[in-house]
C-alpha cells in the first residue's frame, strides 16, 4: 500500500466567535473520520484517498484583517479552506482576508463554504463574506465549482450530519453515497473499539460494582489481596489506554474512559486499610496515570497526578520500612522521569536525589550488583538534569561516578549485559559533555570506548536491537567529533558504518520508526560532510534521501513534533545546497517549506524559544536567497522579520554572546540591502547599531579574533559610507556581507540565527 503525504490533506477551518460551538463540532467530526480500506488509494479529483484523514486546524477569531506570519504559513500549507458562513462571519474582516488570500493562491475552487446561519443574498442577514462567491443551480440552490450543492448545516437545510458528509465528499473527492457508507463503517468501528477498551476495564468494574459489599469486607482485612488487585487494575488501565490509541479512538473518548477508570480505582483504593504499603501503591498508581494522561495529550492532569504522587512520596520517604526502601527508590526514579518529561527539571532532580538517598541505604554491601547498578543509573539521571540546566561540570561528575561504579565490578560480571550497557551509556554521556566543553580528543576517546563496549554487547547478543542501536549511535558521535576536527574522511567512514547498521535493522523491522529515524540521521550526516567538502551533488542525494525518510515518518505520525522538526531541517539542508549551486528558485521553495512547518510548530507552542529561533534562521536564509535573485524588497522584509525575533532574544538575555552577535550580523545584512536600495542614511544607522553591539562583545573578550574581525568590518563599512578612510585594526575575517552562494567553503560569516556558526566548519546540525 502506498504512503501518503501528511501535507496533502491539511484543512484550514475558519469561523467567528459566535460559531465556535459549530466549529468545534465540525473539527471533531473530521478528526474522528477513518477511511474504509476499499477506498484507500482510489484516484479522485482531490488526489489519492489516504488511509486516514489527518487535517490540521487553525481557527482564528480576530476582528482585524491583519494575518500573522503563523496564520499565513498555515494557510499556505492548507489544501482546503473550510469557512463557517453566518451573519457574524459575513462582517468579519479577518475571515474575509483569509478567503481573499486563499483565492490569490489560485485555490478558489478549494474553498468550502458551510452555511450555519443567515440567508444568502439578504441584506440584513447575509451569511457570505464579500470575498466569497457562489452560484445558483437550475433549481435556485447554491452550488459549488463542481455543481454540487453547498453544505448547509442549518436545521432547515441539510442538517449537521449531511453537511458534514458533503464537506468530507469535497475534501476526499468521493461521492455522497460513498461517504455515507464509510461514515456507517466508521461508526461501527468506533463502537467495536469502545467495546474493546471497556472490556479491558472489566477487572476494575467487577471489583468495584459487581461485588462491592464482598470487596469491602475482604479487602479491608487482606492487605496483600488489596495491593494485588490495585496493581492489576492499574495495569489493565494501561492496556486500555494503549488499545484506545492503537485503534485511533477520539482523544476525548479515550480521556473519558481513563477518567472513569481512575475514579473507580481510587474508590477501590479507599477500601483498604491505611498503611505505608497502601500509600506506596497509590503513589505508583498516580505516576502511571500521569503517564497515561501525557500519552493522551492532557498536560494539566498529567502534572496534577505527578504533583499528588510527589506529596505521597515525600511522606513515605520518612516512614518507609526497610522492606520498602528498594521499591520506593525505584518509584522515585519513575516520578523523576515523569517530572522531567513535563520540563519540571528542579522537581525531577529532587526526585532523583531522593531515590539515590534511599538507594544509599541499600549500598552497604558493595557486592550486591543489583543495588550498585541502580545507583549507577541514578547518577546518569541526575547528570542528565544537570546537563539540561547547563551545569556541565556537575553533569560530568555524575556520569564519571556512574562509570566508576560499573567499571569496578569484578571478573564475574564480565558478561553482565546490564553492567556493560551502563558502561556504554556513561562513556557516551561523558563524551557528550566533553564535546560541548571543547575537549574533542577526550570526547573522542570516550565515544570510542562506548563503541568498544557496544561491540562487546552485540557480539554476545547479535540480534539485540538495543545493543545494535547503541553501536550505531556511537559511530554517529565519533563521526561528529571527526567532523568537528575537520577530518572529513574519518567522519564519513563513521557515518557510513552507522548507516549500514541502520539500513540492516530498518529492512528487518520495516515498522520501526526508531530505525527509520536512525537511517535518516546517518544520511543527513553524510550529506553534511560531503557538502563541507564541496561534493554538492552527492550531498544533495544524501539530503534528499533523508528528506524522503523524514516525510514518511511525519506522515505516519503528523502530531509528532520531532518528526516535523526533522522534516523542516531536511528542507533547509536541501535549500542550502541548491542556493550554493545557483538554483535560487529551488532554494526558495525548500526554505518556504521549512517556514510553513516551523510556523505551525511555533503557533502551536508560542512559549517555545526554539521554534522562534528556527523562524529567525529561516527568515535569514530567505533573505539571502531573495538577495541572490535580485529581489531586494523581499530580502529586506525577511531580514526585518529576523531582526524582530533576534531583538527579542538579545533583550531577554543580554549576556548571551551568540544572540548578541546574531543581532549585529542581521543589522549588517539590513545595511547592505538598504545601501543597494539607495537608502544610505538608513544603511549607516543599521551599521552603527551592529557596530555598537560588536564593540561591547570585543570589550568583554578582546583576544577573540572572530569578534575583532567583525568589528573591523563594521568600522570599514561605516567609514566607506561616511566617505573617509577606514581605521586600521588588527584581525581578519569575512566581509559581513559576503555572499554565501559562492561556495560552501566561503561560509565564514554566520547568517543571523544560523546554528552552525561558532562551531567548526563541518559540525552538523543534529536532528536529535
Amino acid at each position: 500500500m502506498r504512503e501518503f503525504s501528511a501535507v496533502k490533506y491539511r484543512i484550514f477551518l475558519s469561523y467567528c466567535q459566535r460559531d465556535k460551538a459549530l466549529g468545534r463540532w465540525l473539527q471533531g467530526a473530521l478528526e474522528s473520520y477513518r477511511i474504509e480500506e476499499s477506498f484507500v488509494g482510489r484516484s479522485t479529483p482531490a488526489g489519492p484517498v489516504p488511509r486516514t484523514l489527518r487535517p490540521i486546524f487553525r481557527s482564528r477569531e480576530e476582528a482585524d484583517d491583519v494575518l500573522t506570519e503563523q496564520t499565513f504559513a498555515a494557510l499556505q500549507a492548507a489544501q482546503f479552506l473550510v469557512v463557517l458562513c453566518s451573519p457574524d462571519a459575513a462582517t468579519n474582516q479577518h475571515i474575509n482576508e483569509l478567503i481573499r488570500r486563499f483565492n490569490a493562491m489560485r485555490r478558489a475552487d478549494r474553498v468550502i463554504p458551510v452555511l450555519v446561519g443567515g440567508e444568502p443574498g439578504d441584506s440584513e442577514v447575509e451569511c457570505f463574506p464579500p470575498a466569497l462567491r457562489f452560484r445558483l443551480g437550475p433549481d435556485r440552490r447554491l452550488i459549488d465549482a463542481y455543481g454540487e450543492p453547498l453544505p448547509d448545516a442549518r436545521p432547515e437545510g441539510d442538517g449537521k450530519d449531511l453537511a458534514r458528509r458533503k464537506v468530507l465528499a469535497r475534501v476526499l473527492g468521493l461521492g455522497l453515497d460513498d461517504v455515507a457508507r464509510n461514515s456507517e463503517y466508521t461508526r461501527q468501528r468506533l463502537i467495536r473499539a469502545r467495546c474493546g477498551v471497556v472490556a479491558a476495564l472489566l477487572a476494575i468494574t467487577m471489583a468495584y460494582e459487581g461485588g462491592f459489599a464482598w470487596a469491602r469486607y475482604e479487602l479491608a482485612r487482606d492487605d496483600a489481596l488489596h495491593d494485588t488487585l490495585l496493581a492489576g487494575a492499574t495495569a489493565a488501565t494501561g492496556k486500555a489506554v494503549a488499545l484506545s490509541r492503537q485503534l485511533g479512538l477520539p482523544r476525548s473518548l479515550s480521556l473519558g474512559l481513563l477518567a472513569e477508570a481512575e475514579d473507580r480505582i481510587r474508590n477501590l483504593a479507599e477500601l483498604g486499610r491505611e498503611s505505608s504499603q497502601l500509600r506506596f501503591r497509590k503513589a505508583s498508581m498516580l505516576i502511571e496515570f500521569a503517564r497515561h494522561y501525557a500519552a493522551l495529550g492532557n498536560d494539566e492532569l498529567q502534572q496534577a497526578r505527578a504533583t499528588e504522587a510527589d506529596r505521597l512520596m515525600q511522606r513515605l520517604a520518612a516512614e518507609a520500612p526497610g522492606r520498602m526502601v528498594r521499591e520506593l527508590s525505584v518509584t522515585y526514579n519513575e516520578l523523576g522521569d515523569v517530572m522531567q518529561a513535563q520540563g519540571r527539571l528542579k522537581e525531577a532532580l529532587a526526585s532523583y536525589r531522593a531515590s539515590r538517598a534511599l538507594a544509599d541505604r541499600l549500598a552497604a554491601n558493595p557486592d550486591n550488583a543489583g543495588h550498585q547498578r541502580e545507583i549507577a543509573a541514578n547518577h546518569v539521571r541526575i547528570g542528565n538534569i544537570d546537563a539540561a540546566q547547563g551545569a556541565l561540570d556537575a553533569a560530568l561528575a555524575s556520569y564519571q561516578t556512574s562509570l566508576a561504579i560499573d567499571a569496578r565490578r569484578g571478573p564475574a560480571d564480565e558478561r553482565d549485559t546490564r553492567r556493560l550497557y551502563g558502561l556504554m551509556v556513561s562513556q557516551e554521556k561523558i563524551g557528550d559533555v566533553l564535546r560541548v566543553q571543547g575537549e574533542l580528543e577526550d570526547a573522542l576517546a570516550n565515544y570510542q570506548a562506548s563503541r568498544t563496549t557496544a561491540e562487546e554487547l552485540t557480539a554476545a547478543e547479535p540480534d539485540n536491537a538495543d545493543w545494535q542501536r547503541g553501536l550505531a549511535v556511537s559511530h554517529v558521535k565519533i563521526g561528529d567529533v571527526f567532523a568537528a576536527q575537520g577530518k572529513t574522511d574519518e567522519a564519513l567512514a563513521s557515518y557510513r558504518a552507522s548507516n549500514a547498521i541502520a539500513r540492516r535493522r530498518a529492512a528487518a523491522e520495516p515498522g520501526s520508526t526508531g530505525w527509520q529515524n536512525d537511517l535518516g540521521l546517518s544520511h543527513e550526516r553524510m550529506g553534511f560532510v560531503l557538502e563541507a567538502r564541496g561534493d554538492l551533488g552527492p550531498a544533495l542525494r544524501e539530503y534528499r534521501t533523508s528528506l524522503a525518510i523524514s516525510a514518511r515518518l511525519a506522515a505516519t505520525e503528523p502530531a509528532s513534533v520531532a518528526w516535523q522538526r526533522d522534516l523542516a531541517i531536511a528542507h533547509e539542508h536541501i535549500g542550502d545546497v541548491l542556493r550554493v549551486q545557483g538554483d535560487t528558485p529551488g532554494a526558495l521553495k525548500e526554505y518556504e517549506a521549512k517556514r510553513s512547518i516551523v510556523s505551525l510548530l511555533a503557533a502551536g507552542d508560542p512559549g517555545n524559544a526554539g521554534w522562534q529561533y528556527e523562524l529567525g534562521s529561516i527568515h535569514a536564509r530567505l533573505g539571502v536567497a531573495f538577495e541572490a535573485r535580485g529581489d531586494l524588497e523581499g530580502a529586506l522584509k525577511e531580514y526585518e522579520a529576523c531582526l524582530r525575533i533576534g531583538s527579542r532574544f538579545a533583550a531577554a538575555e543580554p549576556a548571551h554572546a551568540g544572540w548578541q552577535r546574531d543581532l549585529a550580523v542581521t543589522y549588517g545584512k539590513l545595511a547592505a540591502v538598504n545601501h543597494r536600495l539607495g537608502k544610505a542614511r538608513q544603511a549607516l544607522t543599521d551599521l552603527r547599531k551592529g557596530r555598537d553591539i560588536m564593540a561591547v562583545l570585543v570589550t568583554s573578550a578582546p583576544a577573540f579574533e572572530q569578534w575583532t574581525s567583525d568589528l573591523t568590518q563594521f568600522d570599514s563599512q561605516i567609514a566607506t559610507l561616511e566617505g573617509r578612510a577606514p581605521t586600521k585594526r588588527a584581525g581578519r575575517g569575512c566581509d559581513l556581507n559576503c555572499d554565501k552562494t559562492k561556495t560552501a567553503a566561503s561560509d565564514g560569516v554566520k547568517l543571523a540565527s544560523d546554528l552552525r556558526d561558532g562551531e567548526p566548519a563541518v559540525a552538523p546540525k543534529s536532528k536529535n
